[in-house]
């Protein structure tokens, strides 16, 4: 190998090394020492048969082919630790909603993520903050950064869940931009190619999905089976 590529893969190793260096690394495929030890120390194994939509990033942390560390594509980034879920009947304030425990299908620290009972498109969920803030605005540093890596790793989670590579996510903070419930939520929205005949239509649709005399509520049994499938997967 001559300098000019030994320097190169030193650089690009380092670069993998500090990206690695959070409390959380996913990455592609099987490793060696993957399993319970690997889970123990917060590694999680990631399958995407979405790789395209990565491809940017697989290659920035990807050697050169003539080295053997190439089939060892690594992705890494932090994300919210799990806790453990709470009783089925524990109830959360949601503004001037409640979320029933069994209706939560992650927690973390600061945040949980939990299913609606009327959804815009098909793994339409939520995730709010634990602590009753009404925008952003409100939210401490260590909450809001838990807030949104629990999102990234829900909406990681809903795509493979639902086998999509797209996703709306939105927040509505504050009554002018249709904020209905006073407590941050962030919406993670799995989208399929022409679920709407127009790709904005879902603006719509959100602002008014949950609103009016006409609406079709979810029953509790149907909000439990999606929740429980949820608790497997997460």
């Amino acid at each position: 190998m001559n300098p000019a590529r030994q320097i190169a893969v030193a650089i690009i190793s380092a670069t993998v090394l500090l990206l690695c260096s959070g409390p959380v690394a996913g990455r592609f495929g099987q490793h060696d020492g993957d399993g319970d030890m690997g889970e123990e120390l917060g590694f999680h194994p990631i399958v995407d048969p979405y790789k395209r939509e990565l491809d940017f990033r697989v290659k920035r942390a990807t050697p050169p082919e003539d080295t053997t560390s190439q089939k060892n594509q690594v992705i890494c980034m932090r994300v919210s630790p799990s806790l453990p879920l709470p009783n089925s009947n524990a109830n959360f304030t949601f503004g001037q909603a409640t979320i029933h425990g069994w209706a939560v299908f992650y927690k973390s620290q600061h945040s949980m993520a939990f299913v609606k009972p009327k959804c815009v498109v098909p793994g339409h969920v939520l995730v709010m903050p634990l602590k009753s803030r009404k925008r952003i605005l409100d939210m401490q540093s260590d909450e809001l950064a838990d807030l949104f890596l629990t999102s990234q790793r829900v909406q990681r989670g809903m795509e493979l869940f639902h086998g999509v590579s797209s996703s709306m996510i939105a927040v509505q903070d504050g009554p002018d931009a249709g904020q209905s419930v006073q407590h941050v939520h962030v919406h993670i929205m799995p989208r399929r190619s022409k679920d709407f005949e127009e790709n904005d239509e879902i603006y719509e649709e959100l602002n008014n999905h949950d609103k009016g005399p006409a609406v079709q509520w979810r029953t509790k049994k149907e909000m439990m089976i999606e929740a429980d499938e949820l608790r497997q997967f997460f």
